[in-house]
């Protein structure tokens, strides 16, 4: 790529999305991608429901894992039996709480034991395979089910690098002490030190130059040069789709809702390449952060993708066709079930009446009065059966070892030479103050933004109460067609797979699958794919009386197999650079020589506001967008 002022052609011709690409192409059957949104109608994109108690043992699974030396201490018995006599003792309201979440007012009354002996000596084999994977990786597959994975890891970043990371926080910060960027309706709490929203690319604004020459030593070369690329004003929302054809666009229908593209907005990635000892280079710069004033920051920024690059290569799924292809686990822990009926006694335990006497859960009268009517006494007046308790052993798999990836990001940009790059966006936020409220359910990005993956690097939190990611995932809305069922005799299916399945319970049948929470603890990477769906827990201050703060750098891998526009096609539009470039080499400025192509920080704020607008959009799209189950009851 040159780094001159003069625009040049690049060895290969890429074709970009609303350029030479229609903005909503999608890949088809014959192309290999990532998934980059959580949409109904996006191919292999959902999670199978999975039973109650897997996601219980993920969870359990998750908390040892949290524990120091966990990865030694899980092979020494005498603590692996403290750890089961905890496991078997303690209060499970809240892992019942956190796995029904949104769903507690769901006909599903809380398990006995959610976590039994079987499942506790399940999660022990799994943890000492992972225990042999981590000593190789330093990585933590966790909350890991059918092919949907996240990874965290607290050792991938070194000491040195995280002292880098921490100074380049410290620069930005004293570089904006005189006006801090509070993101928009955080109640100046939440800093945003560089932010891909701000500056993006403007469909009828910005400017495009076709070839991949805008550098790292060159940008300010390229000011004002490029074409507008017009905006697309064809079917933005689902408003504009005739009737006729509404139906392509419901669950089943194939086609994704036109509100997950934007015709007017995409954040701007920067190209990374890699070079012949394997390490990643910047070929394009930063948005938000120009690289002739930050260039130690661009050193350090480089070493940190570098590190969690692996943690990628774990949690990333590929598609072709109807095939995935995985490092992580690729099925869930228990049989599937494809036949089940509530009259099938077999399927359910003894009634325990002291359990039930000394348990917290109150049931409405109409099912006191089904109670009374369902339970049947035998000759010695014991309750023989109640058909509101699940089966107390379900049969797992297999435990399966994680196994490294075949084919890494480096391996596969390498291997397809110039006609292919890694693109990612990164921001840098700091929060402070007082309470930070539970966040939205949201995903990364838009679908012509093309984000695969999310890896968080958690900086340092001072003086705050602990905070946590919540995943979820939809799954496929049509489950009651895989399960061989009894009309109205499905409430054994509920209890399994805690959730509602009677059409028409609205958010207790959501086709939602809850997968977890995971801390976000300092010093912590935490990466996964864009097919989930995730949440940030509230947190407060420790001490109300001082101050405190949670800073964290956010890297958004874009789809490799799919190029989209970046910073090496647009020039830089801050005025703000511009002016500085000029006091830098003596140059005179008048309102003549300012190029039209350049935003204030007034205008750059303003598209931000847009576009964290169809942004949340997008969102209420992903979590909302979901039919629910819809068991027959007749």
């Amino acid at each position: 790529m040159s780094d001159k002022g003069s625009v040049t052609k690049t060895r290969v011709q890429f074709k970009y999305p609303d350029v030479d690409i229609d903005l909503r192409h999608h890949p088809g059957l014959d192309e290999n991608h990532y998934p980059v949104v959580c949409h109904p109608n996006v191919r292999r994109i959902e999670s199978p429901i999975l039973p109650m108690r897997e996601v219980g043992m993920m969870l359990l699974m998750d908390k040892l894992t949290d524990k120091p030396e966990w990865f030694k201490k899980v092979f020494d018995d005498k603590i692996v039996e403290k750890w089961r006599r905890e496991s078997q003792t303690q209060s499970e309201d809240g892992l019942f709480a956190t796995i029904m979440r949104d769903k507690m007012d769901a006909p599903v009354p809380q398990p006995k034991r959610i976590i039994s002996e079987a499942a506790f000596d399940f999660c022990i084999a799994e943890l000492r395979s992972k225990a042999k994977y981590y000593a190789q990786s330093k990585l933590i597959p966790t909350l890991d089910s059918s092919f949907n994975t996240v990874v965290k890891s607290d050792k991938l970043v070194s000491k040195t690098l995280h002292q880098d990371i921490h100074a380049s926080f410290q620069q930005l910060l004293a570089n904006q002490a005189a006006c801090p960027d509070w993101h928009p309706n955080s109640n100046d709490k939440v800093q945003d030190l560089v932010h891909p929203s701000m500056y993006p690319f403007v469909y009828g604004r910005s400017r495009f130059i076709h070839d991949e020459v805008v550098g790292i030593h060159n940008v300010m070369n390229f000011i004002g040069q490029g074409q507008i690329v017009p905006k697309n004003t064809d079917r933005a929302t689902l408003e504009e789709i005739p009737n006729n054809e509404l139906y392509l666009y419901t669950p089943g229908g194939g086609e994704i809702n036109p509100g997950c593209w934007s015709n007017t907005y995409q954040w701007l990635p920067a190209n990374v390449a890699f070079k012949d000892d394997g390490k990643p280079e910047f070929t394009s710069y930063i948005n938000g952060l120009r690289p002739g004033k930050y260039p130690n920051i661009y050193k350090t920024i480089k070493r940190l993708l570098d590190a969690v690059i692996p943690a990628w290569d774990q949690c990333l799924t590929e598609i072709y066709g109807y095939d995935r292809h995985s490092s992580g686990r690729r099925s869930s822990r228990f049989e599937c079930i494809s036949e089940a009926s509530d009259e099938n006694d077999n399927l359910w335990s003894p009634f325990d009446v002291e359990f039930w006497k000394a348990s917290d859960y109150r049931l409405p009268l109409d099912s006191l009065i089904q109670l009374n009517t369902e339970a049947k006494l035998d000759k010695e007046g014991k309750y023989l059966t109640e058909k509101r308790r699940t089966r107390s052993n379900a049969y797992t798999s297999k435990v399966c070892l994680p196994a490294s990836p075949m084919l890494t990001l480096k391996s596969w940009l390498g291997r397809n030479g110039d006609n292919a790059a890694m693109q990612f966006f990164q921001s840098q936020r700091a929060s402070w103050r007082l309470n930070m409220h539970h966040g939205r359910i949201c995903i990364e990005g838009q679908v012509n933004e093309r984000i695969c993956a999310t890896a968080l690097y958690y900086v340092d939190c001072e003086n705050v109460t602990s905070s946590h990611l919540s995943f979820c995932m939809a799954t496929d809305s049509y489950l009651q067609d895989y399960i061989d069922y009894k009309a109205g005799a499905f409430s054994w299916l509920e209890r399994v797979y805690g959730t509602g399945l009677h059409y028409g319970d609205a958010e207790s049948a959501a086709n939602i699958q809850q997968y977890g929470t995971v801390e976000t603890r300092q010093g912590r990477v935490l990466a996964f794919p864009n097919d989930f769906q995730h949440a940030v827990s509230s947190f407060s201050l420790q001490d109300k009386t001082k101050p405190g703060h949670r800073r964290f750098i956010a890297l958004w891998l874009v789809d490799p197999h799919q190029r989209i526009i970046s910073t090496s096609n647009v020039p830089p539009q801050q005025k703000e650079w511009w002016l500085q470039h000029r006091g830098e080499i003596n140059t005179p400025v008048t309102s003549q020589t300012i190029p039209e192509s350049l935003m204030t920080v007034e205008e750059a704020n303003e598209h931000r506001l847009k576009l964290m607008e169809i942004r949340t959009h997008v969102d209420q799209i992903s979590a909302f967008g979901v039919p629910g189950y819809s068991f027959c009851e007749h």
